[in-house]
């Protein structure tokens, strides 16, 4: 413990002595602290945090600086440190992250029935219904599809849907069409739940994921040939590196997410 708060202490002077260097000017401009932390410390480092921590004295209602310390914590897998400090930011300024806090309890904490109090929470306050390039119905989808409440996610990913194709143009999320595809999938409606799978790949044609679920459907239905060479597929889209490709999977992975592993041990099995 004492070596850690000498470490932690000795970040800090150091942080305080590079503010001060960087320009007595800049320090009533919170942007700098941001730039100076972003150019010089990765983003889950010690150096970071006290970085932001101290403009955060300096902006002490500021809500950004907080999600800024609580997002480092996050992708360093902290999850307690980093709750304290987004719980500060939604009090602060609830609008602007709310839906950011349920975000990272579906995606990172797998807090699923949170998740979806804070995301209905979020849509009462008709900021947008988005967050990370998805609308919040996506989210609590997945959330209900993790708690086995099949019919809600049903409801919501629809919903999800419909906000991206609101006259039914459009081609929607292939990620939408892919969890949706599972809520078919665990509904046992297997006959729609190839149908999305597919939608998914006509939007992303090496995305493993939906290649792997969809053999298995075909495997009950016997059609063994197509669900080997599915799983095939899948296995060379995983070896050349395509996955779920969202910026935080680097962090986390997404629910149901599947391995290259997986794809090879059922390989293994030739009916």
């Amino acid at each position: 413990m004492a070596k850690s708060l000498k470490l932690y202490l000795s970040a800090l002077f150091f942080v305080l002595v590079s503010i001060y260097s960087y320009g007595q000017e800049k320090i009533k401009d919170k942007q700098a602290y941001l730039d100076f932390a972003y150019r010089n410390y990765p983003q889950t480092s010690k150096e970071y945090r006290a970085h932001i921590e101290y403009a955060i004295k300096v902006f002490p209602e500021d809500a950004q600086l907080r999600r800024e310390v609580a997002t480092s914590y996050f992708k360093a897998g902290e999850y307690a440190p980093a709750m304290k400090y987004i719980n500060k930011a939604v009090e602060l300024d609830p609008k602007s992250w709310l839906g950011y806090r349920a975000f990272m309890k579906c995606i990172f904490m797998k807090d699923y029935a949170n998740a979806i109090q804070d995301f209905k929470q979020a849509l009462t306050l008709k900021n947008g219904y988005y967050e990370m390039d998805h609308t919040y119905h996506f989210y609590i989808a997945i959330s209900y599809l993790k708690l086995n409440q099949l019919d809600s996610a049903d409801n919501y990913m629809r919903q999800s849907l419909q906000l991206q194709m609101p006259d039914g143009k459009g081609s929607g999320h292939h990620l939408d069409w892919f969890y949706w595809g599972l809520i078919k999938h665990q509904q046992k409606n297997y006959n729609k739940a190839i149908e999305y799978y597919d939608k998914s790949l006509g939007l992303f044609s090496q995305f493993p994921d939906p290649l792997y679920y969809k053999a298995l459907i075909l495997r009950k239905k016997k059609k063994h040939k197509e669900a080997n060479e599915s799983l095939e597929k899948a296995e060379e889209a995983l070896k050349q590196g395509y996955k779920i490709n969202e910026d935080n999977e680097v962090y986390v992975n997404y629910p149901f997410q599947i391995t290259l592993h997986e794809v090879q041990e059922a390989l293994k099995i030739r009916p």
